[in-house]
């Protein structure tokens, strides 16, 4: 089976045409001693060697010949692609690379001319001419953590006097993150190790920085495979686990800054709060975002648990080929020195693993933590709007207060008119021109004024009934609104216990 027949599980042909290019390529080679980085320019970066106008062939050769093959044939090297590419977080996929034509991976770009695709082409032909699996640059591409492992497709074994590496005898491995990707090949006779990293520029070349100090550091263990997936796994380890702490710093500000009292994990005391402001659109953007990073931090951390596990499996078959070895006999001391790096990296990746279940613990717990938070400052809003929703219903009962006392003085107006009313409402019918009461003088005899009129009796009994019928009527609608009233509310109230 062709090794690049599960690359399509990692990436498409089209996937390449994100890529946003690269600007800066160096070259690594180990063994070196650690006093040549003592004459290094700069204090805080290691020496590595820039190459400009380099063609791909060229650097194939470079990466395949073992560097220290005429002076010590049997010591371990290793040499290294450095890739600075751009930024890829402003890289957009167009909708329309779905739909192109399936085509072989290294035939991509071949008709195309802009400077991208020119470089594009540029790695995979790198990639070709060393056999390394073109997954690698597509998950590098793509922001993929992936870890795999190509095994070597020839059964025959290089002669260890070969001048240079053969893609087929070699095995291939890569690991890939989100800011940087190793991918390197590892030729068992020769015990060297040629390798491909890719890193971005900002955190990528922090993480660049990391690896080739451990490099240099752990370059008595050349001769093993998985150094450098050893390597990317600790260092993208301890990136995330700094992420983590740094989350747990951010959150305990966080709620600090809210005014929540809380638990301070070092000194194992309560921190007293300042008291809860009334503004949490801040504090609830804060946590939005924090469970954000907690949930890639936890996806990070249960892909480390698979790499580490890979890491095993491949230190364990790299173990089993050692013990079947026929070239290295049991009591051979190099044979012993493999088995003990075997057996250390076992070690350690057994504490890495340990480190990562504890670091998953943390995780758990921040997300549990962020989630009382939150709940915390919903209870708080909620309380707040019910408390808001009070002051409103009291202010409405206030208005509806002053409404009713504005209805009593209307009312007081209208019954003080209702007894005026049918006084003036008789003595305006009765001065209507069909009454024909008699005046003073007008029989001609008796010239005597007349105050007050004979039929006067009737004003006072038509008014006075008027005015009593209308008094008892008034009375009467009154206990009857009342009566109304009161059944009313008594039914609202059933209607609102029914709604809650």
């Amino acid at each position: 089976m062709p090794p690049h027949s599960l690359d399509s599980l990692i990436f498409a042909p089209a996937d390449f045409e994100r890529y946003n290019g690269h600007h800066q390529l160096e070259t690594f080679e180990l063994p070196r001693s650690i006093g040549d980085e003592n004459g290094s320019t700069s204090s805080t970066s290691i020496r590595t060697d820039p190459l400009h106008s380099t063609s791909s062939q060229d650097i194939v050769h470079w990466l395949r010949e073992p560097g220290n093959q005429k002076v010590h044939p049997n010591d371990p090297s290793m040499k290294i692609l450095l890739i600075q590419t751009h930024n890829q977080s402003t890289v957009k996929k167009g909708p329309s690379l779905s739909l192109a034509r399936p085509q072989k991976a290294y035939d991509f770009g071949r008709s195309q001319t802009s400077e991208r695709a020119n470089q594009v082409e540029f790695i995979t032909d790198i990639f070709s001419g060393m056999g390394l699996p073109l997954a690698a640059f597509g998950a590098y591409i793509k922001a993929h953590i992936t870890f795999v492992c190509v095994p070597a497709t020839s059964i025959s074994k290089p002669c260890k006097n070969a001048a240079r590496t053969t893609p087929s005898a070699c095995t291939k491995y890569y690991c890939s993150g989100t800011s940087w990707t190793i991918t390197w090949t590892y030729c068992p006779a020769l015990k060297h190790t040629a390798a491909v990293m890719f890193h971005r520029e900002g955190d990528g070349d922090e993480r660049r920085e990391e690896v080739l100090a451990d490099l240099i550091r752990l370059q008595t263990h050349l001769a093993h495979p998985m150094l450098l997936g050893y390597i990317k796994t600790k260092v993208s380890l301890t990136f995330t686990f700094e992420m983590l702490d740094d989350m747990n710093r951010e959150t305990l500000a966080l709620e600090q800054d809210i005014g929540f009292p809380t638990w301070n994990w070092v000194l194992d005391r309560m921190v007293p709060g300042n008291g809860v402001g009334e503004n949490h659109d801040r504090a609830v953007e804060g946590f939005n975002l924090l469970a954000g990073k907690l949930t890639n931090i936890r996806f990070r951390l249960r892909s480390f648990q698979q790499q580490i596990k890979f890491i095993s499996r491949c230190n364990a078959k790299y173990r089993q080929s050692l013990e079947l070895s026929s070239s290295l006999p049991n009591t051979d001391e190099d044979y012993e020195h493999f088995i003990r790096e075997c057996e250390e990296l076992d070690a350690f990746m057994d504490v890495i693993w340990d480190y990562t279940f504890v670091h998953l613990f943390d995780a758990d717990s921040l997300s549990e933590r962020l989630n009382n938070a939150m709940t915390s400052v919903f209870q708080l809003t909620t309380q707040r709007d019910s408390r808001a929703s009070l002051a409103i219903a009291d202010f409405n009962n206030e208005l509806a207060r002053q409404g009713k006392n504005t209805n009593t003085s209307m009312m007081t107006i209208a019954f003080v008119s209702l007894l005026f009313l049918p006084g003036t409402f008789v003595a305006s019918f009765f001065d209507t021109p069909i009454f024909n009461f008699p005046l003073p003088g007008s029989d001609g005899g008796n010239h005597q004024s007349i105050i007050v009129t004979q039929p006067f009796w009737i004003y006072w009994t038509v008014s006075g009934m008027l005015t009593l019928f209308l008094s008892v009527g008034w009375v009467s609608y009154l206990r009857r609104r009342r009566a109304i009233d009161i059944r009313e509310r008594e039914g609202e109230k059933v209607l609102f216990r029914e709604r809650i």
